[in-house]
């Protein structure tokens, strides 16, 4: 049996945090074992609510590497899960 996402996440980021975006709203896949994604929550400049995406893949023999290419910053939960939607159709 594989990794978790949120195991994915610890073990390339251990127990930090994005500073902007501290709060983890949910984990999962994009493609089961391969991308792992956050969703994150905090506030802007402006005191308003901010969402991230950040991925995280998992190679084929357990190792992760972060993909900020594909991490994203939203300004509401439905472009956040818009985009994680978008990952996943490319990742077919």
């Amino acid at each position: 049996m594989g990794m978790t996402p949120e195991q994915a996440f610890r073990q390339e980021y251990g127990g930090s945090v994005n500073f902007m975006t501290p709060n983890v709203v949910r984990y999962g896949w994009i493609k089961k074992d391969q991308f792992a994604y956050e969703i994150s929550k905090g506030l802007g400049f402006d005191n308003e609510p901010i969402y991230g995406i950040t991925i995280v893949e998992v190679t084929a023999n357990g190792k992760t590497q972060r993909r900020t290419d594909l991490g994203q910053m939203f300004f509401s939960m439905e472009e956040a899960r818009a985009h994680i939607a978008a990952l996943a159709q490319d990742a077919r």
